[in-house]
């Protein structure tokens, strides 16, 4: 990915950042009682945490500005490459308020649909030429206004957030660098070498693989 300049502003803040809620995991984890639900609770954010960082988005619904200054040759001041599609920083989108171009000091607010198309899912903004047909994007400042996110979290993010705070509250009770115990012959054990599990990674491939859906190929 170009390294396009980008400063986002959260204007309206979504209530929580959680990904799963404590009733939903302890449902899934078969637990009824109340005496686990402080470290629990701590589990829920560390994994939503780390969900957010693997797919570069908080998910929740919330009303941002992304100001975006495509990247320039530093000395002729001309695009070095041109941008397809405009990537905002949360997806998908739910609507958008306002687009604006900033072209030789003077500000042209787009009109939807006739200047621009949105792309909801990925987060992506089309540029249209003036006969309707897709075009690439100049190398003007862009400001977008725009409401994204979910306003309730999709099952499988819940899910994955679910697994990780599993694995965290029954790893509690066990060494976390015993990689297998080998009971015949009494009992044999062997450990995770070097920075051990989870070493480069907050989560295992098949959690992964669940969020992977939710990261827009341009921030792969």
């Amino acid at each position: 990915m170009r390294p396009d300049t980008r400063v986002s502003t959260v204007t309206a803040a979504a209530a929580s950042y959680l990904l799963a809620d404590l009733a939903g995991v302890k449902t899934r984890l078969a637990i009824t009682g109340t005496g686990s639900d402080q470290v629990l609770t701590r589990f829920i954010a560390d994994a939503s945490a780390a969900a957010i960082r693997f797919m570069n988005n908080r998910i929740a619904l919330e009303t941002l500005t992304d100001r975006i200054w495509p990247w320039r040759d530093s000395w002729l001041g001309a695009l070095r490459d041109s941008l397809p599609v405009l990537q905002l920083s949360r997806w998908p989108i739910v609507s958008v308020t306002s687009v604006t171009e900033t072209v030789g000091g003077a500000a042209v607010t787009l009109t939807q649909d006739v200047d621009f198309l949105i792309d909801p899912d990925p987060g992506h903004l089309i540029r249209l030429n003036s006969c309707g047909a897709p075009r690439a994007w100049s190398a003007s400042a862009v400001a977008v206004v725009y409401t994204a996110g979910y306003a309730t979290i999709p099952s499988d993010i819940q899910e994955a957030v679910s697994e990780m705070v599993k694995a965290r509250f029954f790893a509690q009770s066990r060494d976390p660098l015993v990689r297998s115990e080998n009971v015949e012959g009494v009992m044999q054990t062997s450990y995770w070498s070097g920075a051990g599990p989870g070493a480069d990674t907050d989560m295992p491939p098949a959690i992964q693989a669940k969020l992977e859906r939710y990261r827009p190929s341009l921030f792969r």
